[in-house]
This record gives C-alpha cells, structure tokens and sequence, in this order.
C-alpha cells in the first residue's frame, strides 16, 4: 500500500507561513530623553533553540583558531517545528473527494481529485533571545495582541488542488528566562520561550482523470429472473444525462439535458429487457 511516492509540502508550506508571521519584528533604540534614534530589525533563522544557546555561550576562536568570526548578535528570534498530532476533533468523512481542473495537461476535460484532508496539529516552538528585558518586551507585545487566542492565515497547501484553506494558530504559552549569573565576559541573555499550535492539514496523494460527462441509468424489476441481473433482465426504464452542449468544456456555460426512456415504447424513446437502446 505505501511507496507510491508523493510530496504535497503541506507541512512544508504551513512551517513557511508560520516563520513569515515573524520575519519583519523591530526593537527601538532610543537616547536618554526617550527620541528614537533607530529601528533594528530582528533576524529570523529556523532551528533548535539549544543550538541558539550553544552559538551564543561558545568562543568561536576554539572551533575555528584560524579565522575570525563575529560572533551571534542580540536580539535575535529562532523557531522549530516540535511535533505532529492527529486531531480527531477535526475529522470528517474521510469519503469526501476534493476536486480541481487539471490545466499541466493543457487539457480543458481534465480532473484532479483528492480524498478529504486529515487534519493535524502541528506544533511550534518560538524563541526570542535579547541582551535586555526591554528589547524582549518590545517583541512580545509586536506578537501577543493577534493572538485571541488564535491568528488565521489562509493557505494554499496543496498547490495542484487551488483551494483556500484557513489554518488558525494558536498561542498556547509564553515564559521568560533570564540569566544574570556569569562572569563579566559572558553576554547576558534573556529569552521568551513561545509555544503554538497550527491547526493545519495533511493530503493523500493527488490523482488525475477525465471528467464524466455521461451517466446513465437503468431501472429494474428485481422480480424477474429472481433477481439475479444477467442476461434478459426486467428493464423498465432508462435515464441519460449528459451536458448540452455534449462538447462543453470546464469553465464554459452549458447545461444538461435529460432524455427518459421506457421498456415497451419504440424507436428513440423504447429499451429492451436489458436496458439498451432500440435507435
């Protein structure tokens, strides 16, 4: 059942819309009377936040005796992505198909399908580091207002399937670290840890057909022949659907027409035992 290799990026793409809520945060440096002097914006980078840590605490001239590094600034904010959990609060039938227009075929009757969505909790973890409480402070409350608890981004998660899906992130808690023992030499640093849940989706693979354009349908008399429908059955009547015009074409105005026909009657309109057509 599995090895049919598929890649539909929707984790991908809702850990992108995540780390972009943040990519333009500012902290303001003022003088002694409280004018502004400038804006620095705050760097961005995906990874662990023990990584950040280690970064900030080492000497880069041990690892690398040869070079000369500057090393990491303050303030600075990482995010990870922690864990993936299936919500079943979310769950709907899983029966449900998804359907969108194959246009990469360059074909107008093309159709591209997909089962319903499976819902799934994608948790992140945010960390903002800063040298002083202020500047973590500043960030915070560029952060925290959104969230209501929740901020909604719309998403398109499944670019072959162009639908819309609105994904609520979550701001679950926020705490603060700060540490203040350490030689002189070392930076002082304090961090706000942030943790949020995105309530997004995952898709199986994306499958492509042709459209149906004709359906027909044949009523029976399950009296006949005891039931079984093989051979001469009891047709009673049949139903054709089918667009009008029969070339219409996805985006085009059409319509369907309706034709009946029943056992008994002749010509175009009659069936024989079986359900076909007597012209």
């Amino acid at each position: 059942m599995f090895g049919n290799h598929f890649y539909n990026k929707s984790i991908r793409n809702t850990t992108i819309a995540f780390g972009s809520l943040f990519n333009k945060l500012k902290v303001s440096r003022t003088d002694s009377t409280g004018t502004e002097i400038k804006q620095i914006q705050v760097p961005l980078s995906y990874g662990n936040k023990a990584k950040f840590i280690r970064r900030l605490r080492e000497d880069s001239r041990l690892s690398n005796p040869d070079k000369t590094e500057v090393s990491m600034t303050l303030p600075r904010i990482g995010f990870e992505l922690t864990s993936v959990e299936y919500d079943v609060s979310r769950k709907t039938n899983t029966l449900n198909r998804i359907l969108a227009h194959n246009s990469t075929t360059g074909s107008t009757s093309g159709l591209k399908s997909n089962f319903s969505a499976v819902p799934y909790n994608l948790n992140f973890g945010l960390y903002i580091m800063t040298e002083t409480v202020d500047d973590g402070l500043q960030i915070l409350e560029q952060i925290t207002p959104y969230f209501t608890p929740e901020f909604t981004v719309t998403l398109n998660l499944v670019t072959d399937l162009y639908q819309k899906i609105d994904v609520p992130i979550i701001l679950n808690s926020s705490n603060v670290e700060s540490e203040y023992e350490g030689d002189f030499d070392s930076i002082r640093s304090v961090m706000w840890n942030l943790e949020f849940t995105a309530k997004s989706y995952m898709y199986s693979p994306v499958k492509t057909g042709d459209v149906i354009k004709k359906t027909i349908t044949v009523l029976y008399d399950s009296t006949i022949d005891n039931g079984v429908f093989g051979g001469e059955t009891g047709a009673l009547s049949r139903i054709d659907i089918e667009p009008n015009p029969i070339g219409a074409t996805y985006g085009s105005d059409y319509d369907y027409t309706k034709t009946l026909r029943v056992h008994g009657f002749t010509g175009a309109e009659g069936i024989d035992t079986a359900g076909n057509t007597l012209a």
